[in-house]
């Protein structure tokens, strides 16, 4: 939507505007007050980041242009954030996009044959942004823009800023930064990538107070010192693909269709479409959450400099060794990997990159074996389990057609329905490893829900091993045997085929879909300067250096225990069913001090009050709705919060000893379990993140 610049002031030397962001090719302002004879305009001056300068020829800087009557931005020109965006067309070189922090331009001209001159100060760029918030303490701004951001319709742009905003609350929770974020979402097209791509915006940089150019988003999360105004910090293209139809609205990545999860959450991976061959790729489907988690660490800095434009990430890059491989390494990155990480030189410079190659992801598979086939007993024809593991199962199994089809159950692997896939096969006395083949050919073992059975026309023989039914297409199906050892398969968990060392790898990221960033992401992002969360956070396995609380007594007791109108600190040990606060500003301390298998309620409607939960508290599960909570600790220790969107939750403190923690709203308490949007919710929902301690 087109919005008209505002003229601050104007007389016959000087206009000042103040102009919104995002408005390509604008008309700024008309200039037939001046009485300009026709084309005798000429632009002198530019002053771009407080200095003045020869404004330069006009075709090769396509900033403004100016006839008689008007004077505008060029077609491909506008100001986002505080700098004019711009297209630079040297004679020599291919024209690209450039930007620069442009207040006033000068021209000439003549009326009635007298030379004269006028001046454009642009006072004010006018901030557009689409999203601001705060989150767990971290402010942040979200702008959707560009050339083609017409072509997408308001649902396509709530997609993307939904999914977005969910990252951003996401990385608030395990990392913290000073000042506001300005994160940006600059939609357009590339005549390079015709397929469509996402890419990172990595390079905004600012001017410190010693004069030396620093990455603006790096060095306000430091300092809080904005570099760049409303220029945004950290962002993203998204460049629509050649084939990309408004009417339809389906957006590409490298040909595969990018998908938005219209309800983001921690398993929202799991979410995305299956292959369904609507694509020549082979992925389909690309979850969108995927691509802003890398991206937006590419535009924190995890990107290749050059010699030429150094930055924290390019200074602990090694040259190239004796095979030409090169590493990023620093001390916490040798504490993880030795060597330091491999980089994909994707730009074949011989100097860097900023893909980490530490191989393709692992798989989710696992394999069982054949130990024995036994001979028929007495009423006993189930598999025999002699070992199982995630990775391999050994079985002995009874022969004869008339011997259980069912092999193996395979819930303990807790693997998403119906992802399961047969890999490989080897033979007994043959180290061949061989690729399964097509079950519908080799009709040989087939998965029913979680359990893994043999056809019905297949069985297992003392002698020849399996026998199989092969129903090959062009030729009448017979038996076969065959002396199987073992049989291998993958599978899925939450959506995901298997696990990834790294957020930032160059193979398999975005078919795998994301996860955690791992340790070494989080070695780099540190390096780089950003500051990584310690504590009010969610954690696998218990702070080793903080104490862990054990139960006050072994039962509790029944009733309501109503406290004073005062400011109480109430430590919940099991001293009544039901704690409630009067009037006052009120802490609960709720621990495992609790008794094992107890269950108690907080009701407190006056004051200020605060539910602290100590480090190493484990929480079990959670159930939520949109103004209570449903806490269940480690030995099913139950704690219900009515009016729960009331209160503070600090977690991580402890009133007793004066530890901090971290205060989080009632939101930002459901966030950290799995509830994206709790105050909008209808009925209940179980937190998704569960058996995870507080640190």
């Amino acid at each position: 939507m087109e919005k008209e610049p505002e003229i601050i002031s104007q007389n016959s030397s000087q206009s000042v505007l103040k102009v919104h962001e995002h408005q390509y090719g604008q008309t700024l302002f008309d200039l037939t007050f001046l009485n300009i004879d026709e084309g005798t305009i000429e632009f002198t001056t530019v002053v771009n980041d407080g200095t003045l300068y020869a404004y330069g020829n006009e075709e090769i800087y396509k900033r403004f242009s100016a006839d008689k009557d008007s004077f505008k931005l060029q077609e491909n020109s506008a100001f986002v954030g505080r700098d004019l965006s711009y297209i630079y067309d040297p004679e020599d070189k291919d024209p690209f996009e450039a930007s620069s922090y442009i207040t006033s331009v000068t021209f000439k001209y003549k009326s009635n044959g007298v030379e004269k001159e006028h001046a454009v100060i642009i006072e004010e760029i006018i901030d557009d942004i689409d999203r601001s918030g705060s989150f767990a303490k971290n402010k942040y701004t979200i702008d959707i823009y560009g050339k083609e951001i017409s072509k997408l319709s308001e649902e396509t742009k709530t997609l993307i800023l939904d999914n977005t905003e969910y990252v951003i609350k996401d990385l608030s929770t395990k990392m913290s930064w000073k000042g506001t974020m300005d994160f940006g979402i600059n939609v357009n097209t590339d005549s390079n990538k015709p397929e469509g791509v996402v890419s990172a915006i990595s390079f905004n940089m600012g001017t410190n107070s010693s004069g030396e150019r620093v990455h603006s988003a790096t060095h306000e999360q430091e300092t809080g010192e904005d570099l760049n105004g409303i220029t945004i910090d950290l962002g993203m293209n998204i460049s629509l693909q050649d084939s990309y139809d408004p009417e339809i609205g389906q957006l590409t990545v490298y040909n595969a269709n990018l998908w938005f999860d219209p309800n983001p959450n921690p398993n929202s991976f799991s979410n995305k479409p299956s292959n369904d061959g609507s694509t020549d790729q082979h992925t389909d489907h690309i979850d969108f959450i995927s691509i802003v988690y890398h991206e937006i660490f590419h535009a924190m800095g995890i990107a290749y400099g050059g010699s030429d434009f150094s930055n924290a990430f390019s200074k602990n890059i090694l040259p190239a060794d004796s095979e030409g491989n090169i590493y990023y390494s620093s001390d916490r990155v040798k504490a993880i990997l030795e060597d330091g990480i491999l980089l994909d030189d994707y730009n074949n410079t011989d100097t860097g990159g900023d893909h980490f190659n530490l191989g393709p992801p692992i798989d989710y598979e696992h394999k069982i074996e054949f130990k024995d086939i036994l001979q028929v007993g007495l009423g006993n024809t189930e598999p025999i389990i002699l070992s199982q593991s995630l990775l391999n199962s050994s079985i002995n199994v009874y022969e004869g057609n008339s011997s259980s089809k069912n092999l193996l159950d395979l819930t303990f692997l807790d693997a998403d329905k119906g992802s399961f896939n047969f890999k490989y096969v080897t033979l007994k006395d043959d180290e061949t490893i061989y690729s399964y083949g097509s079950e519908e050919v080799y009709q040989r073992f087939q998965f029913i829900n979680n359990t893994i059975r043999l056809y019905e026309a297949s069985y297992f023989d003392r002698k020849d091993g399996l026998i199989y039914t092969y129903d090959p297409k062009d030729e009448d199906p017979r038996l076969a045997a065959t002396n199987i050892d073992t049989v291998s398969f993958t599978y899925m968990v939450d959506g995901a085929k298997g696990e990834l060392s790294t957020i930032m790898n160059s193979v398999g990221y975005y078919d795998y879909s994301w996860r955690e960033p791992a340790d070494i992401d989080w070695a780099v992002i540190q390096d780089i300067g950003w500051v990584k969360k310690t504590e009010g956070i969610l954690s696998k396995t218990i702070d080793p250096n903080k104490n862990t609380l054990e139960a006050f007594s072994e039962s509790s007791k029944g009733g309501t225990l109503n406290f004073s109108s005062g400011d109480n600190i109430i430590v919940a040990d099991g001293q009544a069913k039901t704690l409630r606060g009067l009037d006052g500003d009120d802490t609960y301390f709720i621990s495992n001090l609790l008794p094992k298998n107890s269950s108690m309620t907080i009701i407190d409607t006056s004051g200020i009050n605060i539910i602290q939960i100590p480090s190493n508290t484990q929480v079990a599960k959670s159930q939520w709705a949109k103004d209570t909570v449903r806490l269940t600790f480690e030995d099913s220790r139950v704690i219900t919060v009515n009016n729960a969107d009331t209160f503070t939750y600090n977690i991580g403190g402890n009133v007793t000893s004066g530890a901090a923690g971290t205060d989080l709203t009632f939101s930002e308490f459901g966030f950290l379990f799995g509830i994206n949007d709790i105050s909008n919710m209808s009925g209940s929902s179980l937190g998704s993140e569960v058996d995870m301690y507080i640190i």
